[in-house]
């Protein structure tokens, strides 16, 4: 700062990281030598039969569904058999830029510490922050592919582009991970649901369900006690203005913010583009068809929101009826409005829980199902072309709400002849026989479980 007359003058220099590729990366890995992961609480899956694989391994979701714990939990494990283990996050700014020197650099600390028989496993968080990574992964896996482990994490599908996809096909795996599911909610929250439930336990894992249906599945989210609510925030703007605005270089950033608040505040509703742009218009924001189907795709592609399709024998043409929009995470719609529709956050939890099944078995799909007179089915299980299950979801099975709920769930099996038919509720259990079809009515957090 200098004075010029009665003002002060500041000047600011910008000192861009004039470190070598190499000496970017020591400082990093020496952290890492030094330290090692943190603690990190299991997931549900199987991690061991992942190592043991010789593919590359890459493990995509939405930003903080626990991807980084996940490699983390995997690195102790390996680290207390006593294998060789190197991690670097490629969002870490000390490693700008980000670029073929620094991923080379990589690449020759892997080998030096590969010698003498000895296989390391390297991960590489965030490898899209690379934009060739799969031309660097497919030569690290030809030239090393006995010696060498490589896994690899992103916040985007963008991870698993077309072009990167046929790089590396034949000689990787992927991991979808969302967050936690009810089972690793109460495992991450210390609650063990005893093999035979009195009636305190039941309430007591009901109450453990409110909190997991009002804050989500977030990690860090489900650990807290307080100040969920900034954190559910915080990770909505980092999604908001990383994951798709500064990603994506949306300019009319009002347009997505109020997108994604129709979206978060109408899960489970048929959506479609008209009533989409109707909202917009109604906070005076005009906007295009093909604005809305370019955000859809982006949303897609950073895991925030799936879509799913109709199924129904009656129906040819799917792409003429609407889809339905649910979030990654319930709690996200805390940040958007402070009024809860209890029954549409059960329902996308239990697609949710649909969608782990279907991440886990190639051969499974979900839809939803809808007859010609307008009678829905939330959901049925589709393996190969046989119905596995048709889902209905609501709060409550009332005398009021009885017909109008296993109407439409008869007919769909009967039409799809689904195996099973179920009824997942808030707290209630029955076992209903209707029209020769027996129907299962379940509480969710035991369905969950």
């Amino acid at each position: 700062m200098f004075t010029i007359g009665n003002k002060n003058i500041y000047i600011m220099f910008t000192i861009g990281n004039k470190m070598s590729a190499r000496g970017r990366l020591s400082l990093v890995l020496e952290e890492w030598r030094r330290y090692g992961p943190p603690p990190a609480k299991p997931r549900e899956m199987d991690v061991g039969s992942l190592m043991r694989l010789p593919h590359i391994i890459d493990i995509i979701g939405v930003r903080r569904a626990g991807k980084t714990y996940l490699m983390f939990h995997m690195a102790r494990k390996l680290i207390s058999k006593g294998e060789k283990v190197l991690y670097v996050n490629l969002e870490d700014r000390r490693l700008l830029p980000i670029n073929w020197d620094l991923m080379n650099e990589l690449e020759k600390e892997a080998i030096s510490r590969a010698r003498n028989g000895k296989r390391i496993f390297l991960m590489v968080d965030e490898a899209q922050e690379f934009p060739e990574w799969g031309r660097w992964a497919r030569g690290l896996y030809d030239r090393l592919g006995r010696s060498l482990k490589l896994m690899v994490s992103g916040s985007t599908s963008r991870l698993l582009q077309p072009e990167i996809s046929s790089l590396i096909s034949g000689r990787h795996v992927t991991v979808k991970l969302l967050p936690l599911s009810f089972r690793e909610f109460l495992s991450f929250r210390g609650v063990k649901p005893p093999e035979v439930m009195l009636p305190e336990d039941e309430l007591a894992l009901l109450r453990e369900f409110d909190e997991y249906m009002s804050y989500g599945g977030f990690p860090e989210v489900a650990l807290l006690k307080e100040g969920r609510d900034l954190i559910l925030r915080s990770y909505y703007e980092d999604i908001l203005y990383r994951d798709l605005i500064d990603r994506f270089k949306i300019r009319e950033s009002i347009v997505m913010e109020n997108f994604l608040k129709y979206l978060l505040t109408n899960v489970g509703r048929p959506f479609s583009i008209r009533r989409a742009r109707d909202y917009l218009s109604s906070f005076g924001i005009r906007t295009s068809t093909r604005t809305i189907l370019r955000y859809i795709s982006m949303l897609e592609e950073i895991f925030l929101f799936f879509f799913l399709t109709i199924k129904s024998r009656g129906v040819r043409d799917v792409l003429k009826y609407p889809r339905k929009a649910y979030a990654v995470d319930v709690g996200l719609s805390r940040v958007v409005s402070h009024e809860e529709d209890k029954g549409f956050k059960l329902e996308n939890l239990v697609f949710l829980e649909m969608k782990r099944w279907e991440f886990g078995d190639p051969k499974l799909s979900i839809y939803y199902w809808r007859n010609r007179r307008g009678e829905e089915v939330d959901f049925i299980v589709i393996r190969g072309d046989r119905c596995e299950e048709a889902v209905q979801v609501t709060w409550d099975l009332s005398i009021e709400n009885r017909k109008r709920e296993l109407e439409p769930l008869i007919k769909c099996c009967r039409e799809m002849g689904c195996k099973r038919a179920t009824i997942v509720t808030y707290d209630q259990e029955d076992v209903i026989k209707v029209g020769g079809v027996s129907v299962k009515v379940i509480p969710a957090y035991k369905w969950m479980m």
